[in-house]
């Protein structure tokens, strides 16, 4: 009777000690679920702090590019036309367009002219006039030489000279499209005599 209630007990136990193992196997991999969850969750938060950030830095780049581009003093006779021009002629890219539209239409052709591209146009920097006393005459400094700009080009379709608002002589040379291209387009430069800087520019254009 004794070894029957002895063997009875060691049953319980062994049974007891089971359960246990049992509960810290389970224990353990809960412990190792929560962990992999933790893991998980702050590489997810990283990268979404990432993206974030860098979706914000891209934005800032672009920003101070556009407002860099419009800050642009090669850029303020643009604006400066757009602002003040009108569109209420013909359509878009006839000879009957308005001045503006004109003007818009030549600046997607302008390479269409030879010799010139648009990033050789729009390095051209004017030169800044000073008058000198009341009455006296116009000297101007900082402009893009038309000797420099003349050297890399062929020979402008025609040159002529005209007196400006302030009574110096100033020469116009322009470049056009050639006669048998689809579009009529011409760019104008204007250059102080005396010192040979550019002083102004303009381009127009419309199809044939």
């Amino acid at each position: 009777m004794l070894s029957v209630f002895c063997h009875t007990q060691y049953i319980d136990s062994a049974l007891e000690e089971a359960n246990k193992i049992k509960q810290i196997k389970i224990d353990e991999k809960t412990y190792e679920t929560t962990q992999e969850e933790k893991v998980y969750k702050f590489k997810t938060k990283f990268w979404t702090i990432n993206i974030i950030l860098f979706s914000i830095a891209l934005l800032v780049f672009f920003v101070i590019v556009i407002v860099g581009a419009l800050k642009n003093p090669n850029n303020a006779g643009i604006n400066d036309f757009s602002k003040s021009s009108s569109s209420s002629y013909g359509l878009y890219g006839s000879p009957t367009a308005s001045s503006r539209d004109k003007y818009e239409f030549a600046a997607n052709h302008l390479s269409e002219i030879p010799g010139w591209t648009n990033h050789l146009f729009y390095s051209i920097h004017w030169a800044m006039g000073t008058q000198q006393g009341v009455n006296g005459k116009m000297t101007y400094t900082g402009g893009t030489l038309y000797s420099t700009l003349a050297a890399v080009l062929p020979a402008p379709t025609q040159i002529y000279s005209m007196v400006d608002d302030e009574g110096q002589k100033v020469l116009n040379a322009v470049w056009r499209t050639p006669a048998t291209s689809k579009n009529n387009v011409e760019i104008d430069i204007r250059y102080d005599q005396k010192s040979g800087q550019i002083v102004n520019w303009n381009f127009t254009g419309y199809k044939n």
